[in-house]
């Protein structure tokens, strides 16, 4: 029982360290962007996929941050595949849900999607948190091959890549812009110094 107790313990304190991660990179979930959206499209283009999703994971949600197949944004975190990804930090494949006995009574299987084929690597940022997933998915089972998923992978790489260099950005124009305020106002008071000044008579 104690084992178990600390197994939870651990568990939840690595998921408050990944959604920590998830606020840093400030990623805008409501909103696709066109160079995603274009890794998606070439994704299930290479793999014949009628879905392929990149899936950020929230503390509630599934957001689909860029999709193909999919008409929705959201979806519920608890029946989603991609939750499994996010824990293990591995790529997963399942080739026919309804026989996996994790999948078989998921509403995604036996609803509107039917969904039997998946198969995802995980979105790997800084200290190896996964903050979601670039996934393959299809209403008849598939096989996926080590080439396969080795792709995938390296797809999956590509938008890390890009979060990643989004974020760095972000840090930097944020320490210009502190840096400039502290050369034209008071760190303490918040009032302008002589340095404003001087730029304010050369203007």
């Amino acid at each position: 029982m104690q084992l178990h107790d600390s197994t939870a313990h651990k568990a939840c304190e690595q998921e408050q360290a990944r959604l920590a991660m998830l606020a840093d990179y400030q990623l805008d979930l409501g909103n696709n962007e066109e160079d995603l959206d274009h890794i998606v499209r070439l994704a299930a283009e290479l793999f014949d996929m009628p879905i392929a999703l990149i899936s950020i994971i929230d503390e509630h949600h599934q957001n689909f941050k860029a999709a193909r197949g999919v008409g929705i944004k959201q979806s519920d975190r608890s029946t989603s595949f991609c939750q499994y990804v996010i824990v293990s930090r591995q790529p997963m494949v399942v080739e026919d849900a309804s026989l996996d006995p994790r999948f078989v009574d998921n509403p995604h299987v036996n609803g509107t999607y039917r969904m039997r084929f998946y198969a995802a690597a995980p979105l790997l940022v800084e200290d190896g948190h996964a903050l979601g997933t670039l996934c393959l998915v299809d209403n008849k089972p598939r096989q996926f091959s080590d080439d396969d998923m080795r792709l995938l992978v390296d797809l999956a790489t590509i938008v890390s890549d890009r979060m990643e260099l989004r974020r760095s950005e972000r840090k930097r124009q944020a320490n210009e812009q502190h840096l400039a305020d502290l050369a034209h106002f008071d760190p303490l008071t918040g009032l302008a110094n002589r340095g404003h000044f001087r730029t304010q008579a050369q203007l």
